[in-house]
C-alpha cells in the first residue's frame, strides 16, 4: 500500500511538472528538439522536469518578402494582441492568420506569401503568450480561440466590403474552430493545417514520442495542466467544435504527422457538415504544406475558393 501511495504521489508530481512546462513559456532559452530527436539521456532528464519551452518571439517580418506592413495593437481588456496587417492593392478578401504552439506570427511568412500572391490581404496575429502580445502562457487553442474571434471581428469592422477568411496551423487551426463554435464568428471560409481532434489525444502522443506509457500519465497531466491555466482540458475537443462550422472548409495535413495524426485530422474533417475538402501530403510530417510545396498549396486553395 505504501508503494502504491508513493507511486501515485510521484506520478502527480512529475505530471504537474510536465503540465507547467507544457503551458508556461520560459523567459529565455533555446527551442527544444523534437522528442523523436532526443537521446535516451535527454528523454530521461525531460521525464523528470518536463520540456521547457522559451517564450516564442518574432525574429523576422513580412519585409522578408518585401511586403509593406502595419503593426497593430489590439486591446483585449487589460491585455493586448500584436498583429501585422499586410494589405493588397486589389484584395479579394482578408485572411486572419493564427500560428501554432511554440511559435509566433513570423512562423507564417511562407503562408503570407502564398495568400498575397493569391490576391489576399492578411491580418497576422500573435496569440496571447507569444511574440508582441501580452502574457507568457498558452492554452493550446482555448484562449487562442477568443483571440482569433477578436481578430476576425476586427477584420470585418475595418474592411467591411471584403470577405474575411481564417487560416490556422495546428493550435491556430483549432483556435479557428473554437472561434466559430464558442465565440460566434462567421468567416467566409476557413483553411486549416494539421488540426488535432481532442486535447487528451495530443497529450497521449506527447508521451508516446517520449516512449513513456501514456496511461494514466496523459490523464493526470491534462488534469494538472487544466488547473494551471484555468481550463477543462478534457472538454477541449476541436472535433466537436467542427460540428457547428457553417462555411466552406479546407484541411491540409501530412500523412506522417506524429502530432496531429491522420486519424485525428479525419475525426475533425468527418464532423464538418458543410462543403469541405481534405488534402494529404503523404510524406509530410507536422508542417504546413506551403513550406513544402507552395505551388500545390496555392493551386488547391485557388480551386477550392473558386469552385
Amino acid at each position: 500500500m505504501a508503494f502504491v501511495l508513493f507511486a501515485f504521489i510521484l506520478l502527480n508530481v512529475l505530471c504537474y511538472r510536465h503540465a507547467v512546462a507544457f503551458t508556461q513559456y520560459a523567459a529565455s532559452g533555446s527551442k527544444p528538439p523534437k522528442p523523436e530527436e532526443m537521446s535516451i539521456l535527454q528523454k530521461a532528464r525531460i521525464g523528470l522536469t518536463g520540456i521547457p519551452v522559451p517564450r516564442p518571439e518574432n525574429n523576422t517580418s513580412p519585409a522578408k518578402w518585401m511586403l509593406p506592413f502595419e503593426t497593430m495593437v489590439i486591446p483585449v481588456g487589460d491585455e493586448h494582441l500584436e498583429a501585422w496587417f499586410v494589405d493588397h492593392p486589389h484584395a479579394k478578401g482578408t485572411v486572419v492568420m493564427g500560428h501554432g504552439y511554440m511559435s509566433a506570427k513570423d512562423s507564417l511568412l511562407a503562408e503570407l506569401r502564398g495568400f498575397h500572391e493569391l490576391g489576399y490581404a492578411a491580418l497576422m496575429i500573435d496569440f496571447r503568450g507569444s511574440g508582441g502580445s501580452s502574457r507568457s502562457d498558452v492554452t493550446l487553442g482555448v484562449r487562442e480561440g477568443e483571440d482569433m474571434a477578436i481578430a476576425i471581428r476586427l477584420a470585418n469592422e475595418k474592411w467591411p466590403t471584403r470577405p474575411v477568411l481564417a487560416y490556422g496551423f495546428s493550435m491556430g487551426a483549432v483556435a479557428v474552430l473554437r472561434a466559430i463554435a464558442h465565440h460566434n464568428v462567421d468567416p467566409s471560409a476557413i483553411i486549416l493545417d494539421a488540426p488535432f481532434d481532442r486535447m487528451l489525444h495530443v497529450v497521449r502522443v506527447r508521451f508516446d514520442a517520449l516512449r513513456v506509457p501514456n496511461w494514466p500519465a496523459a490523464e493526470v497531466l491534462l488534469f494538472w495542466g487544466g488547473r494551471e491555466i484555468g481550463i477543462d482540458g478534457f472538454a477541449h475537443n476541436p472535433c466537436d467544435d467542427a460540428k457547428v462550422v457553417n462555411c466552406p472548409t479546407m484541411i491540409f495535413h501530412g500523412g506522417n504527422d506524429p502530432r496531429a495524426t491522420p486519424r485525428m485530422v479525419r475525426a475533425v474533417f468527418d464532423n464538418i457538415p458543410t462543403r469541405k475538402r481534405l488534402i494529404t501530403l503523404e510524406k509530410a510530417g507536422h508542417e504546413p504544406l506551403a513550406r513544402i510545396d507552395l505551388g500545390r498549396w496555392q493551386s488547391e486553395i485557388r480551386e477550392f475558393l473558386n469552385p
